[in-house]
């Protein structure tokens, strides 16, 4: 190799070395920029996150602000309010809570939604207890009272905003009105309760009692009220809804309304022919339920037959006998005891019995029994009389019983039975001495050419069916009925 050659390979290895050093230090310069970058766009970030926070903690406390201003509005709102409607439990209408002291209620400010919840409750001043819970020594002295306002925000809900105070009930005296299941202390809730007076004052106020099942009117002028309850679930054993209360000016008044919800009694029917021990079923329409003491039921429709007749939930709870009819002059046992009735002297059982549980279904046990009538008819038309004997009754025919006046259409054309020597038609009605039939000659008992006997009243006190009556129908020479008009229709 050549001097020169030797100087220019030296150059070219010294250049190279010179060209990686510059490469070395390049990618150092590119990781401090990119690390330089990522540190301004983390404090960025802090930064935007940090006036974000600050944002949003001024956005709570201006709500917050807002929610205590609504509060405080709403103390002033209910101090404005008379005793009673302190008492009022309602659904505002708009956005103020009207004249109620339980309520909730929208408002919106700055496009915000907040929601108002006044609660009142009337207490004792002995312990501080709710004035119903104080059983025999009740006072409304003072009134607590609740204003909390809430509001939706982002994806939360903050905890509501309250605010307290305590009102002295106007000078006057006080009535509390307490609702109770039967034999307990459990208040019924949503019960209306009416006061009105004093005296022979028309004024009328309205309260719904509470959870606990109670109402309190404050601030009431002395007299005597007129008391009344409502509610179409409830009753009294009596069916007494109303009482009497005098106010006295600084004392409280406290009264009670035992209230059973009602339920429902099912019944079935049955009947027993020509002694027969074993029962035919049948499709009825009323029935009648009595307890020892109270109030007695009618069920049913008259003229609508069915295989089972409910009362609906119309009855108070508590135990009853049933019988079929509408009128006590039915009850083939009123006394409840077994007893010996009947023209052919046979014994009559008690009532069947139900128990009607608080707003549910009993089932009257056994069947009700609907008496049978044996009815052995004759045609008379002048000296002669024919006996009928068809295989089935070649006439409409339907009972009535005239306490009060109800007609009891059978479902089907009764079938001939043949009793010793005698042919019989087995008719249906409700037990008693006053039971009338009506035979039509045409459909339904609504032909004009009918016979029935208003003289004639038959009795049908033989729950056994074996008792035979005999009925003389008048016709003409043609066959034709003499008597013409309408069977009854009720």
């Amino acid at each position: 190799m050549s001097l020169v050659h030797m100087h220019q390979f030296r150059y070219r290895a010294k250049s190279r070395r010179a060209a990686a050093w510059v490469g070395d230090e390049a990618g150092d310069t590119m990781i401090e920029v990119v690390i330089a970058v990522l540190i301004v766009v983390l404090l960025a970030g802090a930064t935007f996150t940090g006036f974000s926070a600050v944002s949003q903690l001024s956005g709570q406390q201006r709500h917050q602000a807002v929610a205590n201003q609504l509060a405080q509005q709403d103390e002033q709102r209910l101090r404005g309010l008379t005793a009673t409607e302190l008492s009022a439990t309602a659904t505002a209408v708009g956005s103020t809570g009207s004249t109620y002291g339980n309520v909730t209620y929208p408002v919106t400010i700055d496009g915000e939604n907040y929601t108002v919840t006044s609660t009142t409750r009337f207490v004792a001043a002995s312990g501080g207890a709710t004035s119903c819970t104080t059983s025999g020594t009740s006072t409304a002295d003072y009134v607590e009272t609740a204003s909390a306002v809430s509001w939706h925000e982002g994806t939360s809900t903050r905890a509501p905003v309250i605010e307290h105070s305590v009102i002295a009930p106007p000078t006057g005296g006080s009535l509390i009105v307490e609702a109770e299941l039967p034999n307990t202390t459990t208040g019924i809730a949503g019960v209306t309760i009416t006061a009105t007076g004093p005296g022979t004052s028309t004024n009328v106020q309205t309260l719904t009692t509470d959870a606990n099942g109670c109402a309190v009117f404050g601030g009431l002028a002395p007299g005597t009220y007129a008391i009344a309850e409502t509610d179409p679930g409830y009753a009294t054993s009596t069916g007494i809804t109303s009482q009497s209360a005098i106010v006295v000016a600084g004392e409280t008044q406290t009264l009670t309304f035992q209230l059973g919800q009602l339920g429902t009694a099912l019944a079935t029917f049955r009947t027993f022919i020509n002694g027969s021990t074993t029962p035919t079923t049948l499709n009825w329409d009323t029935f009648s339920l009595y307890p020892s003491t109270g109030t007695t039921y009618s069920a049913g429709t008259v003229g609508t037959y069915q295989s089972q007749v409910s009362s609906g939930a119309t009855v108070y709870p508590t135990s009853y006998s049933a019988y079929a009819g509408t009128c006590s002059a039915d009850d083939p046992n009123p006394t409840g005891s077994t007893s010996t009735t009947g023209s052919s002297g046979s014994t009559t059982p008690a009532d069947p019995t139900v128990t009607v549980p608080n707003g549910a279904t009993g089932s009257v046990s056994p069947a009700i029994t609907v008496p049978t009538m044996l009815l052995k008819l004759t045609t008379s038309y002048g000296s002669t009389n024919t006996n009928v004997t068809a295989a089935t009754l070649p006439y409409t025919v339907a009972s009535y019983d005239s306490c009060p006046t109800e007609v009891y259409r059978l479902e089907g054309t009764p079938s001939a039975l043949v009793v010793g020597s005698s042919t019989v038609y087995p008719v249906q009605a409700p037990y008693g001495t006053s039971v009338q039939v009506c035979f039509a000659q045409g459909s339904g008992g609504s032909a004009t050419n009918t016979s029935y006997l208003p003289s004639t009243q038959i009795a049908n006190t033989n729950l056994a069916g074996s008792t035979i009556t005999s009925i003389t129908l008048p016709i003409t020479s043609t066959g034709a009925f003499t008597h013409s008009g309408l069977c009854p229709t009720s």
